[in-house]
């Protein structure tokens, strides 16, 4: 029984799918074409009481640019130079985090860049979605 109880633990964990692999294998129900569209409000450039939870969720970002590429690629087949961090924002109704990254177009005519937010949630710690869109000039 015990035996059979790890090998099954073994076995969820190994199917369990991270965020990142819904990234890779460029999953449109995970990575979304457009912008969250619930009302979210800036938590400053600390992050307030979710400080801690922000710079984890951007390092495990950060740790894997490529992943920026391959969420454009998605939806747009359009060179874009390299994404920076901008805000993080939360919907609190939602209890959601917004973390918001920015590639600014060096010649500009419509848009300014190509945003890419992503969506976690506070209630299940885990990353729900992931939002790509261009930003027109305004």
């Amino acid at each position: 029984m015990h035996k059979s109880l790890i090998l099954l633990s073994v076995f969820l964990i190994a199917c369990a799918s991270t965020w990142k692999d819904k990234v890779y294998k460029k999953d449109k129900e995970f990575i979304l074409k457009g912008r969250y569209s619930y009302q979210a409000f800036s938590l400053g450039r600390k992050g307030g009481e979710y400080e801690d939870v922000i710079e984890n969720l951007r390092d495990e970002i950060e740790k894997d640019p490529e992943i920026f590429d391959i969420i454009v690629e998605t939806y747009f087949e359009i060179y874009h130079p390299p994404f920076r961090y901008h805000i993080t924002m939360i919907d609190r109704e939602r209890n959601k985090l917004i973390i918001r990254y920015f590639a600014r177009f060096l010649r500009r005519k419509i848009y300014a860049g190509i945003g890419v937010q992503f969506v976690y949630s506070l209630k299940d710690k885990k990353m729900e979605k992931v939002y790509v869109d261009l930003i027109p000039l305004e």
